[in-house]
């Protein structure tokens, strides 16, 4: 029987089944004919190997298309649950909407640490979704494809999601202070 460290995975995988079945009983002796073996090598040694994380150099259109997966999943994730407690709070009465509203805000009112963080993340997250969903619907039009303005395309969802963020809570919270 043919040595199996100088057989490809898959022969190597055959090999170990024609013994298993030759150690049960059901096959005496199985002879493993040398074309087939090489059947399953089938990689051509004259071309490349396919390319890997390792040869590609990070730009900012990698960086927006996870971070626009990433900040889908967040806002519905934490989105769902901050709307889900908001519900229940409703439903039990005075005493748990009080204690929805004291995790966010302050005894006058206002947001609290924990309410900015939350807040101004999620309206981040939002507008920097927006963002790249717009460059998204370019790109589907077969736009923007060329490097440089795919490259900047990318570099401006990040600086209109931040401005777009800073000019809603400028707006938001000069409407609170009056």
């Amino acid at each position: 029987m043919a040595d199996p460290h100088h057989l490809a995975p898959t022969a190597r995988l055959n090999l170990r089944a024609i013994r298993l079945a030759s150690s049960s009983g059901g096959i005496k002796e199985a002879r493993v004919d040398r074309k087939d073996l090489s059947l399953a090598n089938v990689r051509n040694t004259a071309r490349p190997l396919s390319p890997h994380l390792g040869i590609y150099t990070w730009g900012p259109h990698m960086a927006v298309s996870i971070l626009h997966r990433a900040t889908g999943s967040g806002m519905a994730t934490v989105g769902t649950g901050l709307f889900v407690w908001w519900l229940v709070a409703l439903a039990y009465g005075p005493d748990a909407y009080a204690t929805f509203l004291d995790v966010f805000t302050l005894s006058n009112g206002k947001l609290n640490i924990l309410g900015y963080i939350v807040g101004i993340g999620m309206s981040l997250s939002f507008f920097q979704h927006m963002a790249s969903g717009v460059r998204h619907l370019f790109l589907d039009a077969g736009a923007n494809f060329e490097l440089r303005g795919n490259k900047r395309s990318a570099l401006t969802t990040f600086a209109v999601s931040i401005l777009a963020t800073a000019i809603f809570w400028v707006v938001l919270l000069e409407k609170a202070n009056g």
